[in-house]
């Protein structure tokens, strides 16, 4: 893309004459620190902060949501509970992602969009579902590119040209490897690929015609793409694809589709891991189809269209950027949590660090451009000029807290896949209930073991036969109230290469 000279606005709410919302004359030292979560438990050991339980997992502190722009303060309005409300978050910023294309920052010296990667990790009935509501905000966007596409199509009824453009904005996931880049090539290089089944993508990708995960990990970068088919000679080449995903499935689910630490989609995806909570809610709370959460949201999708036409007719392209003095705190922040991260887990874990740098900065991006939408005052530039918009304080810091905290869950699923994999997916009963095993620690709570189990993907009542088994052949002694202790031995059929990780 190449830059365009346009009009400039600071969005910073405490900007003074052209100081970009810091005073002058404050050292970037001084800069007010993003709120991290850990630190405000009393963690501070490095050990400690970085979770090696899931009941361990930090939510967005209440921070996050004093700042948010508007139209996504309405959206967050109708959450149950916390988790629920920063799946509608993530979720949120994540399907909008892939409607800001026209939208774009310099980062480690190469344009970048704002396009986001997420998985929602939860059990089955946990609220992962809450994400289809997310989709109903790009659901006007997208009809209205299925009617472009009708529209060609009767325009064309009689004509020999049948190749019409198949206009979408959502690219379903058990797509062909090369219907995918095809619909892609057909909408400009934008999609959102939207899936509640983790294991559709996990399927599709397995097979021989729908292998496109190296499709997925380059257009993350929005690095080409291309296609070429032999039989109908034709060549498709993507320069700059602009693609969000969003996914949500269990945590067996997520190990299928992943698979290893050294996978790139692993640094890729922002995480979310919903915790258990043993409770069932209220669910005619509302009855009236009118104030149901799918009304809710089909009504903020009409008015995120509305806000988004008035964003396509106000300049050709945005070019986000953060203040200059924030450049040396953002770079403290990262250099702070990669060193923390490599102590604590490993130095492999620098790759998630530095991939979760570059999503706060998109994060930034979305945030500056939607509170741009809702802004009163009207910005029209001269055809083919570009809008240069500076991210206010409050969004840069909002997206380092987001950021920060979803790190907690990426290390968490990092070391989850660092255990081995392919005694995880074992055939054999007696392989799956010595590796259960092998991985429960010395001591341990009940609630830890039903965590394992479920990272595991095993079935919970099973593996409490299992637990009665180890007892009764002596591998295991209950010694209080939900607490238990390994012996010092191992079942004497357990094969050497499921030992402890």
């Amino acid at each position: 893309m190449e830059a365009k000279k346009g009009a400039e606005i600071s969005k910073s709410p405490n900007c003074h004459d052209g100081n970009m919302g810091i005073s002058e004359g404050k050292a970037v030292s001084n800069i007010q620190n993003a709120k991290y979560p850990y630190c405000q438990n009393g963690k501070t050991d490095i050990l400690d902060k970085w979770a090696q339980n899931e009941n361990d997992l930090p939510l967005f502190p209440k921070e996050v949501y004093e700042h948010l722009p508007p139209f996504l303060d309405r959206v967050v309005k109708s959450a149950i509970s916390p988790s629920d409300r920063d799946i509608l978050l993530t979720g949120s910023l994540s399907v909008l992602s892939a409607t800001l294309s026209k939208v774009c920052g310099v980062y480690d010296e190469r344009i970048v969009y704002p396009n986001l990667y997420l998985f929602v990790s939860a059990d089955a009935g946990m609220g992962k579902g809450a994400l289809t509501l997310c989709r109903e905000l790009v659901s006007p966007i997208n009809a209205e590119l299925h009617a472009i596409s009708k529209q060609l199509m009767a325009e064309c009824e009689n004509s020999n040209e049948r190749k019409i453009p198949m206009r979408t904005l959502i690219i379903p996931a058990n797509s062909s490897a090369s219907a995918f880049i095809n619909t892609l090539s057909d909408n400009d290089g934008v999609g959102l690929m939207f899936e509640t089944e983790g294991d559709t993508l996990t399927q599709t990708l397995k097979s021989d015609y729908g292998n496109y995960s190296d499709t997925l990990r380059k257009a993350f970068h929005h690095e080409p793409v291309s296609l070429c088919r032999r039989k109908d000679r034709e060549f498709i080449e993507l320069d700059c694809p602009k693609l969000s995903v969003v996914l949500a499935g269990t945590p067996g689910q997520v190990r299928s589709l992943i698979q290893d630490s050294e996978n790139g989609l692993l640094s890729r995806f922002m995480f979310f891991n919903v915790k258990f909570e043993k409770n069932i809610r209220n669910v005619f709370a509302v009855t009236d189809i009118q104030k149901s959460k799918t009304e809710v949201f089909r009504q903020l999708g009409e008015q995120y269209k509305e806000l988004s036409g008035k964003i396509e007719r106000e300049a050709s392209a945005y070019e986000i950027g953060i203040p200059p003095l924030m450049h040396g705190h953002f770079m403290e922040h990262y250099n702070r949590l990669n060193n923390e991260c490599c102590e604590a887990i490993g130095n492999r874990m620098q790759g998630v660090v530095r991939r979760n740098g570059l999503i706060a900065f998109r994060i930034m991006m979305i945030l500056s451009v939607i509170r741009h939408m809702t802004d009163s005052y009207y910005h029209p530039m001269p055809e083919g000029l570009s809008l240069r918009l500076e991210c206010s304080d409050e969004d840069y810091h909002t997206a380092l807290i987001i950021t920060e905290t979803l790190l907690h869950h990426s290390a968490y699923m990092f070391r989850q896949f660092e255990k081995p994999a392919s005694s995880v997916l074992a055939n054999g009963r007696n392989d799956r209930r010595d590796l259960l095993y092998s991985m429960l620690p010395g001591s341990f709570t009940k609630q830890e073991y039903l965590s394992l189990v479920r990272q595991l993907g095993f079935s919970e009542s099973t593996c409490n036969k299992w637990i009665d088994r180890y007892i009764a052949e002596d591998l295991l002694h209950h010694c209080g109230h939900s607490k238990y202790e390994k012996a010092h031995h191992i079942p004497p059929h357990t094969s050497s290469s499921t030992g402890p990780p």
